[in-house]
């Protein structure tokens, strides 16, 4: 692992807190809200810069735009993976299931196929 740091990730001493975009299925309205918490900790507790779509949902959007958005100016991408999320990932789900986690998973697979090593 190298130790040099990358013209596009800030340093540590920046104070800059890590841009995070949380993806995860809509499995349920208990799980969605356990999301909601989780990322309010991660953000309110441990200083990071977390994107969620359910802060984002007071109006109406093009979410595919938004996810894009989000994945392309994280720092890191968090995958809640259920097993939702999971079946859905791994394209074995019903197309019109999770539309919205089977298109992020996409992005974050072919990101990985891309490039290993730059993604991780």
């Amino acid at each position: 692992m190298s130790t040099e740091q990358d013209a596009t990730t800030p340093a540590a001493s920046d104070n800059v807190a890590p841009r995070v975009f949380v993806s995860y299925s809509h499995d349920s309205p208990q799980h969605k809200e356990l999301v909601r918490e989780f990322s309010t900790f991660l953000r309110s507790e441990a200083g990071v810069d977390v994107r969620l779509d359910a802060w984002d949902d007071y109006e109406r959007r093009d979410w595919s735009l938004w996810a894009i958005e989000q994945l392309t100016n994280a720092d890191f991408v968090l995958v809640i993976a259920s097993p939702a999320y999971k079946r859905r990932a791994d394209g074995t789900a019903a197309a019109d299931e999770g539309r919205g986690a089977q298109f992020e998973a996409a992005i974050i697979r072919n990101g990985l196929t891309r490039d290993l090593r730059g993604e991780t």
